[in-house]
């Protein structure tokens, strides 16, 4: 049987990671730059700061702001946004201490053996019905939307203890779809029509930069037909710490088209709904169907070939499946004041380390 789990920024959240785009927001939009057009940009995302709540969704529409000339423009809030993206979520990275190994190893056979039995009863025993018939004979695959690589430490531990056990379950290579911190992170919308400025989305150099798909198809890496292939060969489909955005509907109609094929296939949407209440059935309710008429609302599908892909669609609501609580460690007032002042210190340099780069650029692609 194979298993196969694509897992978004709610992994890195739920194990305590400040991974969120609100939280370098507040950095970034402090950040003291001497250019005006990165300025406007800094202002625009102060201002409507909720509607930067899904950064490559926000920046496909903030391409209305630009003229069809001011590509260059468009494209250097980018880089120096995408520049400092980088360099947050690598401190981020570097600062998360890794549980011991016993403890990762508790985690990951938790997540693996209970992500289905929290479901709705009849949900749950449809998937105990495929456990039932395979047994442990299963193969599970990671397909990590995430660019961080905390999620492959956990993977490769487990998979380590499961060889000194000489179980046989089989976990497969990670998959990143957008690429890793050190490697190829792609940060972008899911095609053109998501840029909302008619002539910027007909821009080669625009699209080059920040169309997903294009940039997986230059790079040629296999990201996208390694993922489709390990969805495609799946019996079980697992979608954990994902909002099912639209920057990302390539994969949900994906998904929709692997579910057609096969009615003994079943995906289950793990889903953080905060205003989900179990003691009250109709915020359940409504949960669930947002949930899956959102799913269901890409692609092409007419409304019978949603009514039966119903059928084999399972939600979760408010499952923390890989919940992890790190030990706290007392920290004097002195060492947190030192600790942020040469942070924000560090980040500025660099910020105009990368602003000097992005224009020296900018100037050499204009002659």
């Amino acid at each position: 049987m194979n298993v196969t789990f694509l897992i978004g920024n709610g992994f890195d959240i739920g194990i305590g990671m400040k991974t969120r785009y609100g939280d370098f927001y507040s950095e970034y939009i402090k950040l003291k730059i001497d250019n005006e057009n990165i300025l406007e940009f800094q202002k625009e995302i102060q201002d409507n700061i909720k509607d930067w709540a899904d950064f490559e969704e926000a920046f496909g529409k903030h391409s209305e702001s630009f003229e069809a000339n001011e590509a260059d423009k468009y494209l250097q809030q980018y880089e120096h946004f995408f520049e400092y993206f980088l360099e947050y979520l690598k401190k981020e990275e570097k600062n998360f201490e890794m549980p011991e190994e016993l403890e990762v190893i508790k985690i990951m056979e938790r997540a693996l053996t209970n992500y289905y039995k929290k479901l709705q009863s009849q949900d749950r025993e449809s998937i105990e019905d495929f456990y039932k018939w395979f047994g442990n004979n299963i193969t599970y695959t990671f397909i990590s939307f995430n660019y961080t690589s905390i999620l492959d430490a956990f993977v490769n531990i487990f998979k380590n203890y499961l060889k000194r056990e000489q179980r046989p379950e089989i976990i497969m290579p990670t998959i990143h779809v957008h690429g890793l911190l050190e490697k190829y992170m792609i940060i972008g919308v899911n095609d053109k029509s998501q840029i909302t400025n008619k002539d910027l989305s007909e821009n080669p150099e625009v699209l080059a930069e920040i169309v997903k798909p294009i940039i997986n198809k230059g790079l040629k890496m296999g990201y996208d037909t390694k993922a489709t292939k390990a969805i495609n060969q799946s019996d079980i489909i697992c979608v954990y710490g994902m909002s099912l955005g639209a920057t990302d509907c390539k994969w949900w109609e994906l998904l929709a088209k692997w579910l057609s094929a096969n009615t003994s296939k079943k995906l289950i949407i793990l889903n953080y709904q905060p205003d989900c209440d179990i003691a009250r059935p109709y915020t359940w309710l409504r949960a669930k169907n947002k949930i899956i008429n959102k799913f269901l609302g890409y692609g092409t599908l007419t409304d019978s070939q949603k009514e039966k892909l119903d059928n084999q669609i399972c939600v979760g609501i408010n499952q923390n499946i890989f919940s992890y609580k790190k030990p706290k460690r007392k920290k004097s007032v002195i060492q947190h004041i030192e600790n942020k002042n040469s942070t924000e210190i560090e980040l500025q340099q660099k910020s105009m380390k990368l602003l000097t780069e992005i224009v020296e650029r900018t100037k050499q692609n204009s002659k």
